[in-house]
């Protein structure tokens, strides 16, 4: 899932001022909270505290994710000033 995001940022990035921001914004918010929901999904812990956990761990390495595909793919944040 994180490789699809970040091969994402690639399609969109030369479309970053027509749709290609606002579509990545919302794929990441969508991979993010799948991301989170995996370990309980499939009941990766015993306890509801290491399924808690786990989410935010796969959480924030999808946020890294995402964070890196945004720089690393050139998405333009601001695209006109006035």
């Amino acid at each position: 899932m994180c490789v699809a995001l970040l091969a994402f940022a690639y399609a969109a990035a030369p479309k970053s001022c027509q749709w290609g921001y606002e579509a990545y914004f919302w794929t990441g918010v969508i991979c993010l909270i799948t991301l989170f929901a995996l370990p309980f999904t499939f009941r990766a812990s015993q306890s509801i505290l290491g399924c808690i956990g786990l989410g935010i761990g796969y959480a924030s390495f999808g946020c890294g994710v995402w964070l890196v595909g945004i720089f690393a793919a050139n998405v333009r944040i601001i695209c006109a000033l006035f």
